[in-house]
């Protein structure tokens, strides 16, 4: 009696250095507008040439630590901190901040001599290099928005081969351990998944204008690309009769996103322009004036006019 075997073969996704490296590819040659990498412990939004501004191609990193700044300084990664205060220095890695370094080894070794101590004596863990970290004031912005980093240009390509080799991108414990960061992106890549968001929809009775008036809610719950907010205001506006507002749940480290740049934006402030046409509400929203620290929080249409929080 002769057996048949049959071998069924599973089919794996692809790993996470294909779909991230699909995605990169569809960014530079322009068919995907950005994209972001959601890490367990940082995320990054990489953005195609032209989009907000920018002649490159340009990623924002947040939020980050000394550490991981120092490991991209190491890589040959050359970024700026552009929402940084201005007594940190903006360029790091640069010759302003060697040159600080050197200043400050000569000011600790001064001081320890004067106090009758030699630094041959001490312990490795008290040197000048240390001495200096702890006199900086940039460890004062870490895991906060001031700390994204941005990248442009060619130090694009460095950034992402250090996060395609990043141990720490992938959990090693909890309940996210082994989980590969995920990849939202407008745009289909190898790997990629259509997944539809909660919604919850509701009718509540509020006091508008002296009377009580019924008011529908709509819920949505899950991660909101920026263009899909901007169809969901349109849509609105249209079935709304230009009466509506939106509140929105924003994720604190990743606000520097929106623009990321103090020095390119350009736009009237607050207090001139309070209220927009549809035309110009994209624009405002980028505005330097709304984009600093945090991000979107409240739009409110009245009558087709916007004025946002």
């Amino acid at each position: 009696r002769r057996e048949k075997h049959c071998l069924k073969l599973r089919k794996y996704p692809p790993c996470r250095s294909t779909s991230f490296r699909s995605a990169f590819q569809l960014l530079k040659a322009s068919r995907c507008p950005y994209f972001y990498l959601c890490a367990n412990q940082f995320t990054a939004l990489f953005l195609a040439a032209g989009v907000s501004g920018s002649v490159a191609i340009t990623a924002l990193l947040a939020p980050t630590t000394g550490g991981l700044r120092q490991q991209l300084k190491k890589e040959g990664v050359e970024f700026t901190l552009p929402l940084a205060p201005d007594s940190v220095t903006k360029a790091v890695g640069g010759e302003n901040l060697e040159d600080s370094e050197n200043e400050d080894d000569t000011t600790a070794s001064s001081w320890l001599h004067s106090m009758g101590l030699v630094t041959d004596d001490l312990p490795t863990a008290i040197n000048s290099q240390k001495i200096a970290f702890q006199k900086s004031r940039t460890v004062d912005i870490d895991n906060h928005p001031e700390s994204v980093v941005r990248v442009e240009g060619s130090n694009v390509h460095a950034l992402f081969n250090f996060l395609l080799n990043c141990k720490t991108a992938v959990s090693t414990t909890g309940a996210q351990a082994g989980i590969p960061p995920t990849i939202l992106a407008p745009s289909a890549f190898e790997g990629a998944t259509l997944k539809s968001l909660k919604m919850k929809q509701s009718t509540v009775h509020e006091h508008i204008g002296g009377k009580l008036t019924r008011v529908h809610s709509l819920d949505i719950s899950g991660p909101i690309l920026p263009q899909a907010l901007h169809n969901l205001c349109t849509l609105f506006q249209q079935t709304q009769q230009g009466n509506f507002s939106a509140y929105l749940n924003c994720i604190e480290s990743t606000g520097g996103f929106n623009p990321g740049s103090k020095t390119q934006l350009s736009s009237p402030p607050r207090s001139t322009v309070p209220r927009h046409t549809p035309s110009c509400i994209d624009t405002y929203i980028a505005s330097e004036s709304t984009s600093q620290k945090s991000g979107l929080r409240e739009v409110h249409c009245e009558n087709s006019l916007y004025s946002v929080n």
